[in-house]
Formats: C-alpha cells, sequence, structure tokens
C-alpha cells in the first residue's frame, strides 16, 4: 500500500538528515570560520563579491550548507542526545546573518552576470552579421528575426532584474549588507545593446530598400512583396524599443516609415502570382 512507501520515504529523509547532521557537528569548528567570513568579509568591488560568493559556496556546499537550502539558523537547530543543542542561539542568529548576506551576494553576483552576458550576447550576434560568420548563409529578413527575438529576451531579463517591483529593496539590502553592486550601469549595457540591435535591423532593411530600387521597373514589382516584409519587420522592432525608452537613432523610424509608403503600393496582392503581373507586361 502507499502508507509503507511513504514511510519507507520519511525513514530515508530522516537517515540522510542524521548523517548530514553529523558532518556539520564535526566540522562545526568550518562552519563557524564560514559563517563569520560571510558575516565579515568586507567586499571592495562587483568583482570582488563573485569571488566571495564562488569561495563561499564551495565550502558551504561541501559542509552541507548549500546557501540555496534551509536557513542556516534553523538548519544549525541540532540537538544533542544528552540534551540542549550544538549551536546555541548566538551562533544560530550569526549563521542567520550569515545565510541572509550569503544570498544577497548570490543575487548581485547572478544579476550582474546575467546583465552581463545578455548584452555581450547581443554584440555577437550583430558581430557574427556584419563579419559575415553569421550572416552568410541569412537572409535579412532572418537576422532582423534573429535581433527581434534577441530584443524580446533583452527586455525580458530587464523587467525581470531591473523593472521588478521588488528591485529598490533588494538594492537596499545589499547596501546595508554592505554588497556593492552597479546593476543600474550593467542594466544601461543593455540599453546600449538595444540600440545596436536595433541599428543593425535599421541597416538591412535600408540595403534592402536600396536593392529593391536598384531593380528594374518590372522586376521591383516583384520583389517589392519581400522588400515590405523586411521594411515591415525593421518597424516593428523600434516601435518595440522606442515604446521601451530605448535610446534608439529618431530619424531611423520614420525613415522606414517612409520606405514603406514608397514600397507598399507596388507590392503583389496576396493570391495574384507572378504569372498574373506578366500578363499585363508588354
Amino acid at each position: 500500500s502507499a502508507a509503507p512507501v511513504t514511510s519507507a520515504a520519511d525513514a530515508m529523509k530522516l537517515a540522510l538528515r542524521r548523517r548530514a547532521n553529523v558532518k556539520i557537528v564535526e566540522r562545526r569548528s568550518e562552519v563557524r570560520a564560514l559563517i563569520e567570513h560571510l558575516c565579515e568579509a568586507r567586499v571592495r568591488d562587483p568583482e570582488h563579491a563573485a569571488e566571495v560568493l564562488r569561495a563561499a559556496e564551495a565550502t558551504a556546499d561541501s559542509l552541507g550548507l548549500p546557501l540555496t537550502g534551509d536557513e542556516w539558523g534553523e538548519r544549525l537547530l541540532i540537538p544533542k542526545k544528552g540534551g540542549g543543542v550544538h549551536f546555541e542561539s548566538a551562533e544560530r542568529a550569526r549563521a542567520s546573518l550569515a545565510f541572509r548576506r550569503g544570498n544577497v551576494l548570490h543575487s548581485a553576483v547572478t544579476w550582474r552576470a546575467q546583465l552581463i552576458e545578455r548584452s555581450a550576447q547581443c554584440s555577437s550576434l550583430v558581430g557574427s552579421f556584419r563579419s559575415g560568420a553569421g550572416g552568410g548563409a541569412h537572409s535579412k529578413m532572418q537576422m532582423i528575426g534573429r535581433c527581434a527575438e534577441m530584443f524580446a529576451s533583452l527586455r525580458k531579463l530587464k523587467r525581470e532584474i531591473v523593472e521588478d517591483e521588488g528591485h529598490g529593496a533588494a538594492l537596499a539590502q545589499m547596501s546595508a549588507l554592505g554588497v556593492p553592486q552597479q546593476l543600474e550601469r550593467d542594466a544601461r549595457g543593455l540599453d546600449s545593446a538595444a540600440e545596436l540591435l536595433c541599428a543593425f535591423a535599421a541597416e538591412q532593411a535600408l540595403l534592402e530598400l536600396r536593392g529593391w530600387r536598384s531593380e528594374p521597373a518590372l522586376t521591383r514589382r516583384f520583389r517589392a512583396s519581400q522588400t515590405l516584409v523586411v521594411l515591415t519587420a525593421a518597424v516593428e522592432l523600434l516601435r518595440g524599443a522606442h515604446k521601451a525608452s530605448c535610446a534608439v537613432d529618431p530619424a531611423r523610424l520614420p525613415e522606414l516609415q517612409d520606405a514603406i509608403a514608397e514600397v507598399e503600393p507596388l507590392a503583389v496582392p496576396a493570391g495574384l502570382d507572378a504569372a498574373d503581373e506578366l500578363g499585363d507586361a508588354v
């Protein structure tokens, strides 16, 4: 029946908990040193914060006290066989402070890494397209589409970190616990990345427009639909960036909108194929 299975599972959990408790008690000097290190470490800057966090996480994991696990003050409430506990209330309070500071460190370091990585991904994408490493096998529409996807990913990350309603409180806690951060500056890197994506998309759309204009009058009519799709995709991206208050080139959006007005009347309507168009040729 289900009950014995549940009891066996509970017994296994209890055995694992006891084993972990033995490790913590046997290595209590290391536990106390970790707690004091996290409470007292003077973190110089965001780079140093990452170093402190990596070292603390490695030690905490080896002790069975992961920063992603139970709150340390509660976790160290380990009873002695003869009565009492192995860690007194003052030590557990200190452990709670270390746990809070460790988690704040984790947030600051993780968020910074995410912001920087996403900005770098945008730069890498555009760089690969410009060099031909990523653009040779892609059409202009595909490249603009990838830029739009990257922009959406960038915006999602910024909403989750910088624009989250709890962001201000998180920054205040970092300040109170002596965890240096430059998240606002790192987030501005996302804005620069968005500008880069938009500039590249607009550039590709204008190249498509120039290619269309260079076509003979007859073939220009057949290319108009393709050109219109490229221009429209670029306009949608720039509108999204403008709505998100990104500092895109203010001249680009009207320029592309004018291009759409130029191309749209010549685009082959849906359902009208090339044979229909050639029937009008003289």
